[in-house]
């Protein structure tokens, strides 16, 4: 999995949207982590697919806001 950039989530939206900008962002992680743990355990993991989106999104907001140094 490479690395999603927040710059990449910005492009194409208006700066004064940052909260569209992290919702792109967030959409972007959360695609490209269901995508990787889809593979690895779609076979054995029953609604791996469903649920996992809005558990990285979770994830991801915790660690944003909870994180020592601002991400991204």
């Amino acid at each position: 999995m490479g690395s999603i950039s927040y710059a990449d989530a910005a492009a194409g939206i208006e700066s004064a949207h940052a909260w569209a900008v992290q919702t792109v962002w967030f959409a972007r992680i959360a695609g490209a982590v269901t995508t990787e743990l889809t593979g690895r355990w779609g076979h054995k993991i029953a609604a791996v697919d469903t649920f996992t989106p809005a558990t990285v999104e979770a994830l991801v907001v915790s660690l944003s806001t909870d994180a020592h140094t601002h991400l991204p």
